[in-house]
């Protein structure tokens, strides 16, 4: 007999190493596959032009700057869902899902009207912008994919199903592999389409992705025990999903554009200062989808929690997160600091190899790198509260950092720096950690005055939602 609790969601004890390393771990390498799309887009751009990496990370940069704060809101089916599955009331689970996939549907129109508008003018200055807006336009045409897919992937990972989401996203990614080199660089069936191609390939994958996901979610037994086939519109939780996820989603706009315009002041101040900021921001993306399992893996339990009323164990489970990030980010400084010569020589085609002979390049990367270090710890903490905060609702707040702290503590520091100061390419990267490190701090004074503990919304007012 399973006396497990339904807000206990892994067999593992409550505020555990194990309990967040379960949940977290098939998100992880999921997330890293789903990132080995963009990381092998810009891996085969650079043996096929240096010029067509820069330009695609640029648009890339740009694209998702539109993408995000859409994806975030259809990704917080994941809170509805971890909360319904906390009080044991299953049968509502799959309309929350079903919210999000009308939401990221009525998204279609909006990406197209901005593609047409923004397009023209994002690259104006920016090297081979014909690259820039090949692959823009590809990827914006068909942003909702990546919407619903955050709105499927929620309804998975809210009741601890995240095994699914790693053999999806493992299949998605071995076909983004085949298509890549396919479309990239043409073989006797296709022709070569350079950057266009790239984009093409993950579009494909993506669709892909939604195929698996949806057939798992549509199934017999999810319709009958879990609501799945509730498909149509409910005003009131649509409304709800949208007040929670929408504060949450310009957090992440904000820093989109900001990295954004980051790398465009790279790109003025020199192509060795935008080559190393693609280059670190390549690995970065990799260790940044680490940080956003563990992120959506805390979500999920503590929805589970915070459904129940059981705040107490929230604390525990926070510290154990702390932990496991604590681990990867050892980890991941040690392997950069002895091996990243050989990690970013995989980027850089035969054409610009001058530049890992260059002893001032191979510096600042090495430098830039243990940089990167530092804001990597300090980041992954940043997100593992944020995914705390999300899960008690507590998004109003995450928006007003998200929306100021990227400008006022990171890209004021950096435009203020590099122009009236010679600053030097990893020295950028120093400005990065300092910001995360203050980002940080403001994320945990939060934490511990504890007004998250109020701002619980629920479809339906009549459930208690009592604190602990």
């Amino acid at each position: 007999m399973n006396s497990k609790p339904s807000y206990q969601i892994t067999s593992h004890p409550i505020g555990s190493i194990s309990e967040i390393w379960t949940i977290s771990w098939p998100l992880i390498l999921g997330l890293v596959c789903n990132g080995m799309m963009i990381v092998v887009d810009r891996l085969m751009l650079g043996k096929y032009s240096l010029e067509a990496m820069n330009a695609s990370s640029i648009a890339g940069s740009a694209a998702f700057s539109f993408f995000v704060l859409p994806m975030v809101v259809a990704g917080i089916s994941e809170v509805f869902v971890g909360r319904y599955h906390g009080l044991g009331q299953h049968n509502k689970m799959g309309s929350c899902a079903w919210q999000m996939i009308w939401f990221s549907i009525f998204m279609i129109p909006l990406f197209l009207l901005c593609g047409y508008i923004f397009g023209p003018y994002l690259f104006k200055s920016t090297p081979r912008a014909d690259y820039a807006l090949e692959y823009f336009y590809t990827i914006i045409n068909f942003g909702s994919a990546f919407c619903v897919n955050q709105a499927l992937m929620g309804f998975f990972i809210g009741q601890g199903k995240v095994r699914i989401i790693t053999i999806t996203v493992a299949f998605a990614n071995l076909a983004n592999i085949f298509l890549d080199y396919a479309l990239i660089y043409g073989t006797p069936l296709t022709s070569s389409m350079g950057v266009k191609g790239a984009a093409t390939a993950t579009i494909i994958s993506q669709f892909i992705l939604i195929g698996a996901l949806f057939l798992v979610f549509i199934s017999k037994k999810n319709r009958s025990e879990k609501g799945t086939g509730k498909w149509k519109i409910k005003a009131g939780l649509f409304i709800r999903s949208l007040k929670i996820g929408i504060p949450a989603s310009f957090a992440h706009l904000s820093e989109y554009i900001c990295f954004f315009i980051f790398l465009k002041i790279m790109g003025k101040l020199g192509a060795s200062y935008l080559t190393i900021a693609v280059l670190l921001n390549t690995v970065y993306m990799i260790l940044y989808f680490i940080v956003e399992g563990i992120s959506k893996g805390v979500t999920a339990i503590c929805s589970n929690l915070i459904g129940a009323s059981q705040h107490s164990y929230v604390k525990k489970h926070l510290i154990a997160s702390f932990k496991l990030h604590a681990i990867f980010a050892a980890v991941v400084t040690v392997v950069l600091m002895f091996g990243s010569t050989s990690i970013f020589s995989a980027f850089i085609g035969e054409a610009d190899n001058f530049l890992l002979t260059d002893p001032y390049f191979i510096k600042q990367m090495k430098i830039g790198g243990i940089y990167m270090c530092a804001a990597y710890l300090f980041d992954g903490m940043i997100w593992i509260v944020v995914g705390m905060l999300t899960a008690a609702s507590d998004t109003r707040f995450i928006m007003c950092v998200g929306s100021l702290a990227p400008w006022v503590l990171l890209l004021m520091p950096v435009y203020l720096f590099s122009s009236n100061f010679n600053i030097s390419e990893s020295q950028v990267w120093l400005l990065m950690a300092i910001y995360c490190f203050f980002d940080l701090a403001i994320y945990l004074l939060r934490y511990r005055n504890g007004t998250w503990k109020k701002n619980h919304l629920m479809e339906d007012p009549s459930i208690p939602i009592q604190e602990s």
